[in-house]
């Protein structure tokens, strides 16, 4: 082990700091240390859009190859206080933009039109007491959904692993939205990337994630946050 693990551990502890969340979230140990090892990192922007210049030096330093991430932790420090002073000066891309775009959206990949039929029921369910609307946009391929999100950052992207046509962890890594949603044979895998639902679904369950997904979507987004 070399200082620069102390490097990814210190960004893992600034993650938490700034966003009130670890890197990978999880209840099983095991599954956490897996994703420590192999499953790409969030960037920090999918939490908190403020810190988005702060992606950047985070993603460097929280590289799984050592050799990629910064050499000291004044190197570290010293990339963070430069986009930190820009983030605090105004320079950042404004967020209040970005925070209605990611409100306003959700994205499905479903390319299957009976499961399309029944995630359209509990989704319609889920968002009608929203106190605030939010829309939603089909589409059949992850491909479809990076051009999607690419266009208008979505506050949710909704992924059936059967439909994704790429790696699925290929697929959220480069989504990098706030909230991910996975329908998965596999979902176990998936822990500490993303929010997952087995297949063949379970109703109540994707109701109950659903739900809480909404409620984060839409805190994270309150007028005047």
């Amino acid at each position: 082990m070399t200082s620069r693990a102390d490097i990814y551990a210190l960004a893992c502890t600034l993650f938490e700091l700034l966003t009130g969340r670890t890197v990978f979230e999880g209840t099983d140990l095991m599954e956490m240390l897996k994703a420590h090892a192999s499953a790409p990192p969030p960037r920090i922007s999918s939490v908190c859009p403020d810190y988005g210049l702060l992606d950047g030096p985070l993603l460097r330093a929280l590289s799984k190859n050592p050799e990629a991430r910064h050499a000291t932790a004044s190197e570290f420090f010293s990339e963070v206080e430069v986009a930190a002073k820009k983030i605090w000066r105004g320079e950042a891309p404004s967020h209040r933009r970005t925070l209605r775009i990611l409100t306003d959206r959700i994205i499905v990949v479903e390319g299957d039109h009976g499961i399309r039929r029944r995630l359209e029921s509990v989704i319609t369910r889920v968002i009608r007491d929203a106190p605030r609307k939010l829309d939603v946009e089909w589409v059949e391929t992850g491909a479809d959904a990076l051009a999607s999100h690419a266009r208008a950052p979505a506050a949710m992207v909704i992924i059936d692993e059967d439909s994704a046509g790429v790696p699925i962890r290929d697929l959220v890594a480069r989504l990098g939205a706030a909230n991910i949603l996975v329908l998965s044979r596999t979902f176990q895998a998936l822990r500490g990337v993303a929010d997952a639902v087995p297949k063949p679904i379970n109703v109540s369950m994707l109701n109950s994630v659903l739900e809480r997904l909404v409620v984060k979507c839409l805190a994270r987004s309150a007028p005047n946050s």
